[in-house]
């Protein structure tokens, strides 16, 4: 089966080590399967705006895009969501749908003294109709066939397939990945203070030396590609964060099954 996958990053941060850390699987997913991998910026999106103006959403997404042409990752398509507006109206249109209005106060509140994920209680906020319902069309309209995503969005799962659903649409495979976690055990998160990609370049790393990185701490077992032997422990970066592991790995894959939790459609 050819894969078509997408990392849709949302534009209110810098790109770092847990970003580069699913984007990578679902490139290399796509791009093993002879499919396609793209990146689409979430810069129109209600949870985004609540924390910076468009404006600055604007300058984060030509923040994320450096970063990850400077890692030298395959993208295919790269573009916006606000730039899909009409595709995204006829869609709705076509499928004799509305878009619904948006109410305060269902939103994803941000309160990074909190956090929004902890390992005994799973998240604390809901989930937002209104944004995966979006995030529905968006990928139906790119015809994303499957999801590979951070596990802090598992709570999504079943309302997304009833969205897909609801369209009319085939339900297809869910996998989540464990979050990333630094070596003193903080999640790597962007509003948390995590050091981003362009920040490693400042410091003179190379594409080649993050990837390794990663690689050695959070994907396991190199020899047989991107294993994540310690999946039910989270993985963690190494303790040594200066140290640049500087050498090349197998990074194929064989069975997406070997490497996530799957959650069946």
């Amino acid at each position: 089966m050819k894969y078509v996958t997408r990392f849709n990053p949302t534009t209110n941060g810098a790109l770092h080590l847990g970003h580069v850390y699913i984007m990578l699987f679902n490139e290399r997913l796509a791009h093993d399967s002879g499919g396609a991998f793209y990146v689409r910026f979430e810069d129109n999106q209600v949870d985004t705006l609540y924390t910076v103006d468009y404006i600055k959403s604007g300058f984060y997404c030509q923040m994320l895009r450096e970063a990850i042409e400077w890692l030298e990752i395959p993208v295919d398509e790269w573009v916006k969501q606000s730039d899909m507006d009409l595709q995204f109206k006829q869609f709705i249109a076509d499928h004799g749908w509305h878009i619904p209005e948006y109410h305060w106060p269902f939103n994803i509140p941000i309160d990074p003294s909190r956090g929004d994920y902890s390992l005994e209680e799973g998240e604390w906020y809901p989930y937002v109709p209104f944004i995966t319902y979006h995030k529905v069309a968006y990928d139906a309209i790119m015809g994303v066939n499957v999801l590979v995503r951070g596990d802090d969005l598992r709570s999504e799962f079943s309302l997304y397939q009833h969205y897909r659903v609801r369209f009319g649409l085939p339900i297809f495979d869910h996998y989540y990945m464990p979050r990333l976690y630094g070596p003193k055990q903080e999640i790597i998160k962007k509003f948390y203070g995590s050091k981003s990609v362009l920040d490693y370049k400042k410091e003179g790393w190379r594409p080649q030396d993050l990837i390794d990185y990663l690689a050695e701490s959070a994907l396991k077992d190199p020899a047989d590609g991107w294993k994540l032997t310690n999946v039910k422990q989270y993985p963690r970066l190494l303790e040594d964060i200066g140290q640049k592991a500087g050498s090349n790995h197998n990074t194929g894959i064989s069975s997406i099954d070997d490497y996530l939790w799957h959650v069946e459609p």
